[in-house]
């Protein structure tokens, strides 16, 4: 056992060695054996992962291939709300790219994809799913809920500490401490009523900065200023909040430089985004994942829809 276990199980092995009586001896060599089951089960998923993904890309594809067949045999187009989801962020480009002529925003292939994957994080609901991406609709609506809540949670710390200003800004901890706290009271809060939850976050977020204020020697904050932070908490909620929306920019941003960034090198996290680094890391790790799986599937058809309304474009250019 103790050749062919993994290095993680030395310990339990080891243990083993000191038991003198047989019956708690063989219980333990039995857990043992169970746990080293798993441990090969892992590194054989492990081992054939890359083998399974390669399959699974060329399962979908060809699953893809017949229903977009059979919808053809029956005049219907199954790319109809994937060509509109493309053709909408194509013309976005153009019309950011014509509108400045310094614009970076030229609507090439890899850019339109790009913006056409962010535009997932703020979805709406009343658009219909592109059809290449019906499978994985569950998992993306959650991406963006997800990457929403972060957005807020960022903003309410950005003003609260914009409103209370030097008294907390050198206090280690506290900035964390303040968005753990306003994560749990968010947790599991639709969308739809956060706005009756906020005044609950606001009056909490100024009981603890009255709290840390005390603690730490400062004069606290009269009644007015107190109404103006929690006033600030409250007003930040509204999506079209400048506040709200400098920070919603500023993730989308850094969500669309994590696509288009070929290199494996770490994205400096923009600023007003510091307290939820780790949490905004692991939320772009799993949307990466995805849509690198989505591109490989659809990355045809993909393709052949840009190709055309690219081409579409050309063709429609007054003639030199």
């Amino acid at each position: 056992m103790a050749r062919m276990c993994a290095p993680v199980r030395d310990e339990r092995i080891a243990k083993l060695r000191e038991i003198k009586d047989v019956v708690p001896l063989y219980r333990e060599i039995f857990a043992v054996l169970e746990l080293m089951k798993m441990d090969m089960a892992n590194f054989t998923i492990q081992q054939i992962r890359p083998y399974i993904q390669m399959q699974s890309v060329d399962y979908e594809k060809k699953k893809f291939q017949e229903v977009l067949k059979a919808q053809e045999e029956n005049n219907l187009d199954g790319l109809q709300f994937t060509k509109a989801w493309l053709t909408r962020n194509t013309e976005l480009l153009k019309a950011a790219s014509a509108s400045d002529t310094a614009s970076t925003s030229a609507a090439t292939p890899a850019r339109i994809m790009n913006e056409a994957y962010v535009e997932l994080l703020e979805w709406d609901d009343q658009q219909a799913f592109p059809e290449t991406l019906l499978m994985d609709q569950s998992r993306i609506l959650e991406l963006r809920d997800k990457t929403q809540h972060l957005t807020l949670i960022s903003a309410i710390l950005l003003v609260t500490y914009n409103t209370v200003g030097s008294p907390i800004a050198g206090i280690s901890g506290f900035k964390d401490k303040l968005k753990n706290e306003i994560t749990v009271i968010l947790q599991d809060v639709d969308d739809r009523d956060i706005p009756s939850k906020i005044t609950n976050v606001a009056e909490h977020v100024n009981k603890e900065v009255l709290d840390c204020m005390a603690e730490h020697g400062f004069t606290a904050m009269d009644e007015t200023r107190q109404n103006v932070l929690k006033g600030q908490i409250t007003e930040v909620v509204e999506k079209d909040h400048s506040v709200h929306k400098l920070i919603g920019s500023r993730v989308l941003d850094f969500m669309g430089q994590s696509i288009a960034t070929s290199h494996s090198a770490p994205i400096k996290v923009p600023p007003g985004l510091s307290a939820v680094e780790k949490e905004l890391s692991e939320l772009c790790g799993k949307f990466l994942r995805l849509i690198a799986h989505n591109r490989a599937v659809f990355g045809i058809w993909y393709a052949e829809i840009i190709g055309g309304l690219i081409k579409l474009d050309e063709d429609l250019s007054p003639t030199k």
